[in-house]
């Protein structure tokens, strides 16, 4: 990646396992598409206002030649089940998007 990966919290506390995971699952998406120029992920935690197991959200935005993949993800209420939920959904799309510029997928697939 060209830009150093960002990691933010909201309304949460992110623990170095939680911030090592991300790092680990962001490398692994410079396999599938090598020409990956930045990864930001914004953590939304639930916030003192919401009950008690509301659901994370996790936002990750890719950045890719002359576009940004946007992976919006609202899964559990336990954060290390959101991220692994958010990265998979980011690897499948980040793998469309490749084989799209290969010329292998229909590029209206895509919401880039």
């Amino acid at each position: 990646m060209q830009v150093p990966l960002e990691i933010t919290g909201h309304h949460v506390t992110l623990n170095q396992n939680d911030e090592a995971l991300i790092q680990q699952k962001a490398r692994k998406l410079e396999r599938f598409y090598d020409r990956l120029t930045s990864c930001r992920v914004v953590i939304e935690g639930p916030g003192n206002h919401h009950r008690a197991g509301a659901p994370y959200t996790v936002r990750i935005h890719l950045g890719v030649p002359g576009s940004e993949i946007t992976i919006d993800r609202q899964k559990e209420s336990e954060l290390t089940a959101s991220i692994h939920a958010a990265f998979d959904a980011a690897r499948r799309k980040l793998q469309e998007f490749a084989r799209t510029r290969r010329g292998e997928g229909n590029r209206d697939k895509i919401e880039v």
